[in-house]
């Protein structure tokens, strides 16, 4: 078995997951029966083809609890490959659905073995102000207010906040707060996010 099980549970879990994360450092894979490390260089393109074949099994243990994949991560952080798997659904999701969803999905990682690193696996919900990554997001979510995190700044401003208009191509467009409506390229902004404005 080649992840570490149960060291993160949904963001409902920050404390458990503080005590675990000190308890891994600590005793160095004490979840893992490989303890030994072996990593090798991967670069984007790589990591987004273990999200696709990771997909139809995160989709099969969603769909047992009557919930939907909202995204799929995996990325290395340090030294640590990270598996994370956001979920969602009606009325949102706590801390038990995150459990019973990682105890659906780790088997079937476990017989599949999709992915030949070490890694972590972590679920969770997407969380209210979850990242808008793919065709689907930006359009359930056109109307709603986001954050689109730039690369650099304009006019002293590192991000755009409005009321989301539309996406094609990567080019998001945005009615702003103080700028009417904007156009911003894939190439300029990091991540758009969802904002609402709840202060």
């Amino acid at each position: 078995k080649n992840f570490k099980k149960g060291l993160y549970f949904g963001k409902n879990c920050d404390i458990l997951y503080i005590y675990l994360k000190l308890f891994y450092i600590i005793f160095k894979g004490g979840f893992s029966s490989k303890p030994t490390f072996v990593f090798v260089k991967r670069d984007d393109n790589d990591l987004g083809k273990i999200e696709e074949t990771v997909m139809p099994l995160a989709l099969s243990a969603a769909k047992q609890l009557g919930a939907e994949v909202y995204d799929i991560e995996y990325k290395k952080e340090g030294k640590d490959y990270y598996l994370r798997i956001f979920i969602d659904k009606d009325g949102g999701v706590g801390i038990n659905d995150c459990e019973n969803y990682s105890r659906l999905i780790s088997p079937m990682l476990d017989n599949e073995d999709p992915i030949k690193d070490n890694y972590i696996l972590e679920v969770s919900s997407p969380g209210m102000f979850r990242k808008l990554n793919t065709q689907k997001h930006f359009e359930k979510y056109t109307g709603s207010r986001v954050e689109v995190k730039l690369y650099k700044s304009e006019n002293g401003k590192k991000s755009v906040t409005g009321t989301l208009k539309g996406y094609a191509n990567g080019t998001v467009t945005v009615l702003t707060d103080d700028a009417g409506e904007k156009e911003i390229e894939k190439e300029k902004y990091m991540y758009v996010r969802l904002y609402p404005d709840i202060f």
